[in-house]
C-alpha cells in the first residue's frame, strides 16, 4: 500500500484499543481492492472524545468506527444518525459525507450474520438471555426481536434499563421481551428454560458463574455467545463448558460487523473470503 496526500484515512476510538483485529481486518480489504486508503486505530477515552472529532473534521478523515467506552458518548457530536441508531442510542460506525458525520450501528447485523457460521443450531422458538444493557446489548437484542427470536429475556445491573431495553424491542419487533431481575436466583431459573444466552457485559460476573452452578446445560442444548473476543476463552465461557454446554466468543460479530463497516466506508462490496483468510490467520496464531 502507498501512502500519499489523496489517502483517504478510518480510524478506530475508543480505549483500549491495542488489542483490536479491525485494523487487520480493514486494511485487508484496502489491500484487496487496491484502494487508497489506511485505517489506524487510536486509544481515545471518554473525556477526549470532544477533542477527537474537533480533530476528524479539521483532518476531513473519511470514516471512523467507535468501541468502547464511546458508542453512546459519541452521538451527541455527530450529525445524523440511521434510524435504528437513534432507536438504540449506540453508534459503533461514523461516515464522513461532505464534511457531515453520519452515525450507524454495524452490531445487530454482525451478530445475526456470525450465528448463520456456529457449528451448533440456535433454537429461535424457544426463550433467549441477553445479559447487559450497553450499547452492544441493545443492538444485539434489537436485532434479535426483528430476527427470528420470539421470546427474548433481558437482565442487567440496573433493572430499570432492562426492563426499557425490553419495551424498546417489543415496540419495534414482534417478539415478547421482558426484563428479568439480575439476581443468582431469578437467573438460575431463567437459564433452565433457555436455549441461547447472550453475554454482553464488558466484564465476568460473579452473579453469572453462580447461576450457572452446576446446570447440566449440555442436556437442554443452551448455546452460551460472549461478545467478547479476547481472550478467545473467556471465564464465563469456560464456567459454562465446564457445565457441558457449547460456548462462542464474540469474534464472529465482530468480523461480520466490520464487513458492513467497510462497505458503509466505501460503497463497495467487501473482499469477505479474503479477509476470513487473514481474520482466520491472525486468530490462529493469537492463540
Amino acid at each position: 500500500m502507498f501512502i500519499n496526500a489523496q489517502t483517504k484515512i478510518y480510524l478506530l476510538l475508543g480505549s483500549p484499543v491495542s488489542h483490536s483485529l479491525s485494523p487487520l481486518l480493514q486494511n485487508t480489504a484496502f489491500l484487496n481492492l487496491d484502494l487508497n486508503a489506511v485505517y489506524l486505530a487510536c486509544d481515545v477515552s471518554r473525556e477526549k472524545i470532544v477533542d477527537a472529532i474537533k480533530g476528524i473534521k479539521a483532518l476531513s478523515v473519511a470514516g471512523f468506527n467507535v468501541t468502547s467506552p464511546l458508542k453512546e458518548a459519541v452521538i451527541p457530536f455527530l450529525d445524523s444518525l440511521s434510524a435504528e441508531a437513534e432507536v438504540i442510542s449506540s453508534v459503533n460506525t461514523v461516515v464522513n459525507r461532505n464534511g457531515m458525520l453520519y452515525g450507524l450501528s454495524t452490531d445487530g447485523y454482525g451478530f445475526i450474520q456470525s450465528l448463520a457460521d456456529l457449528p451448533v443450531d440456535i433454537v429461535s422458538d424457544r426463550p433467549a438471555l441477553v445479559i447487559g444493557t450497553g450499547g452492544a446489548a441493545r443492538a444485539v437484542a434489537l436485532a434479535m426481536a426483528k430476527s427470528s427470536f420470539s421470546t427474548i429475556l433481558i437482565t442487567g445491573r440496573d433493572y430499570d434499563k432492562a426492563s426499557y431495553l425490553a419495551n424498546l424491542c417489543q415496540l419495534h419487533s414482534k417478539a415478547c421481551c421482558s426484563a428479568v431481575v439480575y439476581s443468582k436466583q431469578e437467573l438460575k431459573k431463567v437459564i433452565s428454560n433457555c436455549s441461547f444466552i447472550v453475554y454482553c457485559l464488558p466484564v465476568d460476573s460473579f452473579t453469572v458463574h453462580e447461576a450457572l452452578g452446576r446446570h447440566p446445560v449440555m442436556e437442554q442444548k443452551i448455546v452460551l455467545y460472549d461478545l467478547r473476543y479476547s481472550p478467545a476463552i473467556t471465564p464465563v465461557m469456560k464456567k459454562f463448558q465446564d457445565c457441558g454446554g457449547y460456548a462462542v466468543n464474540g469474534s464472529g460479530m465482530l468480523f461480520w460487523q466490520g464487513v458492513k463497516a467497510f462497505e458503509e466506508f466505501t460503497g463497495k462490496g467487501a473482499p469477505v473470503k479474503i479477509m476470513q483468510e487473514a481474520f482466520k490467520n491472525i486468530l490462529e496464531r493469537s492463540r
